[in-house]
């Protein structure tokens, strides 16, 4: 108990930063966005999407192979296969070469697939990053809370601790009862009691906080009160979360386009030079060369074509009604949340007037009570009245800051 009581002075006279390391948000929020894989992963996607797009460039160049085949096909009496078809055998090395031509719509809706693949890969980044940030700002709110709670119950336990020394004198010198002493004693150890609890509560939120942002530290520390002011809204066509369905227009889109290039005329030249026999014995007698040109015309696929751009047409149709939806919620969210911090903001203003008085009421009672004038039920009164009016004002506090966080995942600063 003594050791309690040391430690909790020791609070109250001197910076808690001496104890601990401090740190404010900007600490969290780079090490969450350094730690987070899935953005590592988004990072890891896009390098790989580059990959794609020069292979598919490759692809358009001559390609070049070489094959061979050695197949030989005995004839036992009258038994085997029959020699007109298969003379005996195959015998075959060639280099060949080939190349598409006039392939610049595949090409392009190839290249246009990879780019909004990449423009998505973007987009969810971008959406991770700031659900990232909205997430660990709103820890970060909370543990600061339990922060500033911890604080204010010493104060106010320090405060209990001063006084207790007054009483003493005054039931000593018969101006209070034993019975004061004692009201006074329980009401200061539940004051005890609230520190540890506050304490505890703060130590698994800051647990959280480290969690979230990818840090293993089980040491305390001091945060910073945070600096959170509401962001500029940005535009509805700004926001990731409207782009990814610009995105997904797109890539529909670029399927249709798609499918228009798998239906046109396909031509390609090809080339080859080699050895080809059907009697080993003369295979030097049988170098030669050849090439032409291959030539594809689809005509009917069984209405697959048509098929295919009705399901499209059907996923454009789904798409609209989810933007529809997003701006409907993006505008019901905004005024929500703007009407939510105009009437705290007012409540504020009534909260901190209250508090002011309620702390005059407490100086006004000390003075009273250190003079034998006011009963010890009605000062620790004034103590439960102050600490209940400092905590309704610390919680709408957090709520304020917590409604701009959420504010601020429209916005930008």
């Amino acid at each position: 108990m003594a050791l309690r009581i040391f430690y909790c002075l020791l609070l109250a006279f001197i910076p808690t930063s001496l104890f601990a390391q401090s740190h404010n948000l900007a600490f969290y929020l780079g090490q969450a966005t350094f730690s987070n894989p899935l953005l590592k992963d988004f990072t890891n996607q896009l390098s790989s999407a580059k990959f794609d797009s020069l292979r598919v460039r490759a692809g358009q160049k001559p390609q070049l192979s070489a094959n061979a085949v050695a197949q030989y096909a005995p004839s036992i009496g009258s038994f085997g296969y029959d020699q007109a078809v298969t003379n005996g055998g195959n015998y075959s090395a060639t280099l060949n070469i080939s190349q598409v031509l006039f392939n610049r719509a595949a090409l392009n809706s190839r290249l246009q697939t990879i780019k909004n693949h990449q423009d998505s890969i973007s987009n969810s980044a971008s959406i991770t990053r700031i659900d990232l940030k909205k997430t660990i700002t709103a820890q970060y709110i909370v543990t600061y809370a339990d922060l500033k709670q911890v604080r204010f119950q010493e104060e106010l336990f320090h405060l209990l601790q001063t006084q207790e020394k007054y009483l003493i004198k005054m039931v000593q010198g018969g101006i209070f009862k034993q019975s004061d002493y004692l009201t006074f004693l329980v009401s200061r150890q539940a004051q005890e009691v609230s520190i540890s609890q506050f304490e505890n509560t703060f130590h698994t939120d800051l647990a959280l906080l480290n969690q979230l942002s990818g840090i293993v530290d089980t040491s305390t520390v001091v945060l910073e009160e945070p600096n959170i002011q509401p962001a500029n809204l940005l535009p509805i066509t700004l926001l990731p979360g409207y782009h990814k369905f610009i995105i997904d227009s797109l890539q529909l889109i670029n399927q249709q386009n798609l499918l228009s290039a798998a239906y046109k005329p396909k031509i390609n030249w090809f080339a080859d030079a080699g050895n080809q026999t059907s009697i080993l014995r003369n295979f030097y007698r049988n170098f030669g060369t050849s090439f032409g040109l291959n030539f594809t015309l689809p005509i009917y696929d069984g209405h697959q074509r048509r098929i295919a751009l009705k399901q499209i047409d059907l996923q454009q149709r789904t798409r609209k009604v989810y933007l529809q939806y997003f701006n409907t919620q993006y505008q019901q969210q905004i005024l929500s949340v703007q009407k939510q911090l105009k009437d705290i903001e007012q409540l504020l203003g009534k909260i901190d007037n209250q508090l002011k008085y309620s702390k005059m009421l407490i100086d006004t009672d000390q003075k009273l009570l250190n003079t034998g004038d006011l009963k010890v039920n009605d000062f620790l009164l004034a103590i439960n009245n102050y600490r209940s009016i400092q905590f309704s004002q610390t919680q709408q506090q957090i709520n304020r800051l917590l409604l701009i966080n959420q504010l601020n995942y429209w916005g930008v600063n």
